[in-house]
């Protein structure tokens, strides 16, 4: 699973279809970070992996290291995952079933003209942000969830950028705060 909101939806929809989860005692889960691993928690289920590093990159790789080979791995996730998280084990191989568990829509928003900071949450997030916008607004800080992100936002602007020192929300507020001196 790969996000907190992914793992709330395959629940909600497991509820919906009436399973018993004790018929998931089976199944192990890998997370993509602590913020899934605490949704997955919420759930009473404790993840069997979670990298190092909170990328797709990295779980794909914990992925092929640890999973047997006749394995199958199903990735639960939006259908704007990262492909390497597909790829790699599959280039392992690995056979690999993806389920779609929701999907972002983009959604137009007017831009104040005084904005202090713009805090970018995916890589697909920024491409979105400069295919609707063109440019950042002047004197504004970006603010990014990770390194994948920040290279995403590399390729359409100069502009340094915060990075959280780690995947999740209040690592972006860590970050913010650190750079405006703690207010």
């Amino acid at each position: 699973l790969t996000s907190p909101n992914g793992v709330d939806i395959f629940f909600r929809h497991l509820h919906s279809l009436g399973i018993d989860l004790r018929s998931l005692s089976p199944c192990r889960f890998a997370a993509i970070g602590p913020a899934t691993q605490k949704a997955l928690a919420r759930h009473g289920f404790l993840a069997d992996l979670c990298p190092n590093e909170h990328t797709s990159k990295a779980l794909a790789q914990a992925l092929v290291q640890t999973a047997a080979p006749e394995e199958a791995l199903w990735l639960l996730r939006s259908a704007k995952g990262a492909p390497i998280l597909r790829t790699l084990p599959e280039q392992a191989g690995f056979s690999v079933r993806e389920v779609t568990l929701y999907d972002t829509v983009p959604m137009p928003a007017p831009i104040p003209e005084r904005l202090d900071c713009l805090v970018f949450c995916s890589a697909g997030g920024v491409t979105e942000f400069f295919r609707q916008q063109g440019a950042l607004p002047p004197n504004t800080v970006p603010v990014c969830i990770g390194p994948v992100t920040a290279a995403a936002l590399r390729s359409f602007t100069a502009r340094p950028a915060l990075i959280a020192r780690d995947a999740g929300v209040e690592y972006v507020v860590e970050a913010v705060l650190a750079h405006y001196g703690g207010q």
